[in-house]
């Protein structure tokens, strides 16, 4: 996702996700036996070379793996340090945009 914020500031969005993992490797269960599943949030400059921010919502063991909601969560923390207008700015975006709502 492109936002455009202004002449001179541009960014690129992007989620990943990732297997939540136990620091000997092993993948993290839900009560329902699923595995648990990290979104990840990267804000770059316009072009994507460079990330800027970067946050992750962690699926805890009570929920259901929702991959809008780790979306939602993931962008929020990531725009945090960005004024109101810019943070409307991505929200605007992002439900103009992307599909997964």
């Amino acid at each position: 996702m492109k936002v455009q914020i202004d002449e001179n500031k541009s960014f690129k969005v992007w989620w990943q996700r990732e297997l939540n993992k136990k620091k000997d490797g092993s993948i993290r269960k839900s009560k329902n036996g699923q595995n648990r599943i990290n979104t990840i949030c990267y804000i770059a400059n316009r072009d994507g070379k460079d990330i800027i921010y970067y946050e992750k919502a962690i699926q805890n063991k009570d929920d259901n793996f929702s991959k809008a909601m780790g979306r939602k969560i993931s962008l929020t923390k990531a725009v945090r340090s960005f004024t109101k207008p810019e943070r409307t700015i991505f929200w605007e975006n992002y439900l103009k945009n992307c599909k997964i709502r």
